[in-house]
């Protein structure tokens, strides 16, 4: 063979190998690309477990039917099961200020901001989503200045809710609004 040949045959294969390398990354499924975070592989890994253990989710390519699913199946069960758990703990320690605004009130917020989800229009649910997250962020600061009791769990609970509030408010900013 002639050594233009060489060079063709060698382009030919390294285009065919450049385009498959790169095939991957252009058909990612919406679901991969609310978990792709950059420089976090934890949050990547994390998020993809749970939405891949939700089967109608990964097929879902809509962002707000995404987002509404995703805090339909997921993100207000789990909400209202801590609220449970932050409601035994005031019943635990009356006292506690900071658990029983956490548990009332904060998470109040949280439980009817996500249902917002479920019920706004695409213009206003980026905005339920961030009032949801500033309802755990208060928490956070409130317990923070908790010194009688062990809020540990609590923490862990609101650091479990602020991931999940992340994929809805990463799923809500893909929403193409209808004046776009």
């Amino acid at each position: 063979m002639a050594a233009s040949t060489y060079l063709c045959l060698s382009l030919t294969i390294s285009m065919f190998f450049v385009s498959h390398a790169s095939l991957p990354t252009l058909n990612l499924k919406f679901y991969q690309n609310v978990c792709k975070k950059p420089g976090e592989v934890h949050f990547e890994q994390q998020c993809l477990r749970l939405l891949q253990s939700h089967p109608a989710l990964i097929v879902v390519n809509d962002p707000l039917t995404f987002a509404k699913l995703f805090v339909k199946t997921v993100a207000l069960d789990r909400v209202t099961k801590a609220q449970a758990y932050l409601k035994q703990m005031m019943n635990k320690y009356p006292s506690s200020q900071p658990i029983k605004e956490c548990a009332t009130s904060k998470y109040n917020t949280m439980v009817m901001e996500l249902k917002g989800v479920l019920i706004e229009d695409p213009e206003a649910v980026c905005l339920v989503v961030q009032y949801a997250g500033d309802a755990l962020n208060e928490c956070q600061t409130l317990l923070a200045d908790e010194k009688t009791v062990n809020v540990s769990s609590i923490i862990t609970l609101n650091n479990d809710l602020k991931f999940l509030i992340d994929i809805v408010r990463r799923a809500s900013g893909s929403i193409k609004y209808s004046n776009e």
